[in-house]
């Protein structure tokens, strides 16, 4: 079946034209074709629709020549095939005209190779297009991409195998204040928290040695204002892949979770009035002492006396100030590793890894000059704690060492208050 070409032949014999017509048919084509032999006809033709698949144009016309038609066509920025076709042209003109941005040149009497110049013409024509819309697409993908990067709330980074920064996405700038350039060329780590560095170079190499395989991670990461700044992410190892060749990371900042989880786990074991530990942490402490190797194991109980007094005649402001100052109180006495906890309204209990009798009574000593030196302070409202004690050796319940101290304080509250 014929191919369908339009046609545009420049041209000044009209036999010459009709010519090319019928070598073009002989070839396998139907052309649609128009001839002009003006200069200004040539340029109305390439200024309008439709415009032609492949041209044939003399080297020598009455107004203008074959280069000048191939310029005009350049300067409209127009890929179409354009071959020469001359009566009579110097080897040295038609080197010229290819050099020039021709196709294909042809002789007027040797018109029968026509057929396979404009074949050929029309599949490099094909390729050219096939390419323009390669790299076209090329760079509709990479404009989409640069979109998504630069516009990510995340930041996107390269890294290379020895852990240089090759690429950081503008949004590090908001995330953690260095501008993109202040990064690259850097080596990552540099930046990161002491505490978290070790993990964060084990990952690193777990992930150089596994080809596409992707980690995920969490690190302190020092802002340009000095503060850490919690980071999460996934690392990507795309080292062998030819297009990328660097390891691709995903970061986001997580510092509020973090402050938030902080907060739940604090509240979750701590009393919200006196910043002590609350009881059911005491009680998860108890356990996990009762079950190691830390005896023996002291355990002292402390009641506020009076609470319900100050809190008739001062008001329950005066109450919670009263409590605050009794867990004041016990927090300096003791050691960093006792937990020191509030159990109840007016009750405390601290329980005492590796302390034996004679480290409790050392203890107590402490709690009555932090009391002094309290009350000293808060001559109108004075701290009174009724105190009792109970040691665990190994193999003995810390629950009834618990209940001994309770007992044990119970009974000296009961005998200060009979000797009133």
């Amino acid at each position: 079946m014929p191919i369908p070409l339009q046609v545009l032949i420049v041209e000044d014999n009209p036999a010459d034209a009709e010519l090319m017509a019928l070598e073009l048919q002989a070839g396998g084509f139907d052309p649609d074709w128009r001839r002009v032999e003006t200069e200004a006809d040539y340029c109305a033709c390439l200024d309008q629709p439709p415009l032609p698949d492949v041209i044939l144009s003399d080297y020598r016309l009455p107004d203008f020549d074959g280069l000048r038609a191939l310029q005009l066509l350049q300067q409209r920025g127009l890929d179409i095939p354009f071959i020469l076709v001359s009566g009579a042209i110097g080897e040295d003109v038609a080197v010229e005209c290819m050099r020039q941005g021709a196709t294909d040149y042809l002789l007027k009497d040797r018109l029968a190779r026509l057929g396979l110049a404009v074949t050929h013409a029309m599949e490099q024509k094909k390729l050219r297009d096939e390419k323009r819309r390669a790299e076209q697409a090329l760079r509709d993908s990479e404009r989409r991409f640069r979109a998504l990067i630069e516009h990510s709330s995340d930041i996107i980074a390269l890294i290379g195998a020895d852990g240089t920064i090759l690429y950081e996405s503008p949004s590090a700038s908001r995330i953690v204040g260095y501008a993109p350039e202040e990064l690259v060329g850097e080596k990552m780590f540099g930046w990161i928290h002491p505490e978290d560095l070790q993990n964060a170079l084990a990952l690193f190499t777990q992930l150089l040695q596994e080809p596409g395989a992707s980690v995920e991670v969490e690190f302190r990461y020092l802002h340009k204002d000095g503060t850490w700044r919690w980071l999460e992410g996934t690392a990507t190892n795309l080292l062998a892949e030819p297009g990328v060749q660097a390891l691709v990371a995903n970061y986001r900042d997580i510092t509020k979770r973090k402050l938030a989880e902080e907060e739940l786990r604090y509240l979750s074991t701590h009393d919200t009035l006196t910043g002590l530990y609350n009881r059911a942490y005491f009680e998860e402490e108890l356990a996990r002492l009762g079950r190691g190797r830390f005896f023996p194991v002291s355990i002292v109980m402390a009641d506020v006396d009076d609470l319900k007094t100050v809190n008739d005649r001062q008001g329950h402001a005066a109450g919670d100030k009263l409590l605050q100052q009794a867990a004041h109180v016990l927090r300096a006495a003791f050691r960093a590793e006792d937990v020191v906890a509030r159990i109840g309204g007016d009750e405390f209990a601290v329980v005492l890894p590796g302390a034996n009798v004679r480290a409790v009574e050392a203890a107590l000593d402490r709690l009555t000059r932090s009391l002094v030196t309290c009350n000293a302070a808060h001559i109108k409202t004075p701290l009174h704690l009724s105190l009792g004690t109970a040691t665990a050796k190994e193999g003995e319940s810390l629950t009834e060492t618990l209940k001994q101290a309770d007992a044990h304080m119970y009974g000296k509250k009961r005998t200060a208050y009979d000797g009133k």
